[in-house]
């Protein structure tokens, strides 16, 4: 059982003397002492397996704190500490993570004193200021103390949250690295996913686009056929005709759409969890409530959508065409659409995506909070139960990490399919269709997207909602797996690599 959390303040010094600090998986205790203090040494939390510490020359002062922190379950803990003083580096002590904070000390200060909360971990870490014991500057400015308070890891742990310091934020260098990180490792990981799961979006989109009746108790009497019938079936049909370069048809398009939408999509949804953290009125942070974690989503799903739409419809127009094909590149696909339907063209069907994405960037990521919560959940009672440990780990390995990708993409999928079609519907309405592939959707054929889901239902019955549900399942649920994990693989890596 976890010990209780408690509130510690050594208050400010004259200087730190020493700081010791014990580690296992996170850091368990940090013991400090400080010039002129009768009541040296100040020791918080429980010993741990390891040890490590800073012994500091007489006219040698701290004036830097970095730290790495993750999430263990039900709260935060910092996994290690670095020191930089007026004379060299020490650190970090402990395991690094990829979730960072710093603390500098102003111009002709430094760090004088330490506050926090431990429970059989540290659970955080704050920091007093003073001035040098040359300067002029005035005490009085630094008698409260800048206090650091970890966020919790809301977007589950590849998000990398602020450090939230009363009255002042990050520097700018630190954000400007964090969205950075953000950015290029969604991008890096929408890449991956596109070109891995790009055979089954090329038969999703087949699916989704063609008029013809289906065989449902609404069209049971019609005589017409499809022209796609069945995954198998399509499979060997578009690899007969076009070759294995037909599954890749309309993938730079894609991968232009991607790129820039999941670089989107992971950066405001960083900003949006910070914020809405920041901003909650809850006393404890340690879990991000599931509602706000929904939202979060959504939001950044919305401006991932907008910023990269033209490229998405572009995909769609030519990822629905076979062969014979009616646009043979993207460059021709985009001027014929420019010249029809002006530069709005490119823009058809925003609003019913719009509509398709909230529910679906939200189900995604929360759904994926929610099984990563839960997962680390059982690791933690199942360490436990089976270690002698008094902080057992509750990291996820890469297989677990995939399965919570793999049934948020499911679940998000089952759920925002029949939107997803009418999306699709919108994008090509009134554009060329070669009359091997069935009837086009004409221009203005759905006035909006609850049309456009009643005039489906009632041509095409309840199996026309879910035409490509098959691919698009199994297409959700390993692009939703590869996303989250080629995420967590290049953030480390841009976390490590960029300077």
């Amino acid at each position: 059982m976890a010990a209780a959390t408690m509130s510690w303040d050594d208050g400010k010094h004259m200087k730190v003397k020493r700081v010791q600090i014990t580690y296992e998986d996170v850091i368990n205790s940090i013991e400090a002492e400080y010039d002129g203090d009768t009541h040296n040494p100040h020791h918080h939390g429980t010993p741990g397996k390891k040890s490590d510490g800073v012994s500091l020359s007489p006219d040698e002062y701290i004036t830097d704190v970095t730290g790495y922190y993750k999430t263990t379950g039900a709260e935060d803990a910092i996994a290690a500490l670095a020191f930089k003083t007026n004379k060299t580096e020490y650190g970090p002590y402990g395991n690094k993570t990829r979730n960072q904070f710093s603390i500098h000390a102003p111009k002709d200060n430094q760090i004088a004193g330490f506050q926090g909360i431990s429970s059989n971990v540290l659970n955080s870490i704050d920091v007093h200021f003073a001035p040098l014991p040359s300067s002029s500057s005035s005490s009085s400015s630094f008698n409260n103390p800048v206090s650091w308070g970890l966020l919790p890891c809301i977007y589950p742990c590849y998000s990398k949250e602020l450090v939230i310091m009363s009255g002042t934020e990050l520097d700018e260098p630190g954000k400007l690295k964090r969205a950075v990180i953000d950015a290029s490792a969604g991008g890096v990981a929408g890449a991956i996913s596109r070109m891995v799961t790009s055979p089954l979006d090329v038969i999703k989109i087949r699916f989704q686009v063609q008029l013809e009746p289906t065989a449902t108790w609404a069209l049971k009497d019609s005589q017409l056929k499809p022209k796609y019938n069945g995954l198998f079936r399509t499979t060997k049909d578009i690899f007969r005709e076009e070759g294995l370069s037909g599954f890749w048809r309309g993938n730079v398009p894609a991968l232009l759409m991607v790129v820039p939408y999941t670089s989107i999509q992971f950066a405001v949804l960083h900003k949006v969890k910070s914020f809405a953290a920041g901003s909650s009125k809850a006393e404890n942070h340690a879990q991000l409530s599931p509602y706000l974690s929904y939202i979060s989503g959504a939001l950044a799903g919305c401006a991932a959508t907008v910023g990269s739409y033209p490229f998405d419809l572009l995909r769609t127009v030519l990822a629905s065409q076979g062969e014979p094909k009616v646009y043979p590149n993207m460059r021709s696909a985009f001027l014929s659409i420019v010249q029809t339907r002006g530069i709005k063209g490119l823009y058809a069907g925003l609003s019913p995506t719009l509509i398709e994405i909230i529910p679906y960037a939200g189900l995604q990521f929360g759904t994926y909070d929610t099984f990563k919560r839960w997962s680390m959940v059982y690791n933690k009672r199942y360490r436990s139960s089976s270690s002698s440990s008094t902080n057992p780990s509750d990291s996820l390995s890469s297989f677990q990490l995939f399965l919570c990708g793999l049934a948020s993409g499911t679940v998000s999928k089952l759920v925002c399919h029949p939107l997803d079609v009418v999306k699709k519907r919108f994008q090509v309405e009134g554009l060329q269709r070669h009359p091997k592939y069935g009837a086009r959707v004409e221009l203005n054929a759905y006035k909006n997207m609850f049309d456009g889901l009643g005039q489906i239902l009632r041509s095409e019955g309840w199996h026309g909602l879910y035409k490509g549900i098959v691919p698009s399942t199994i297409k959700a649920a390993p692009a939703g797996a590869v996303t989250f994990v080629a995420y967590e693989l290049a953030s480390d890596w841009f976390e490590a690599n960029l300077t």
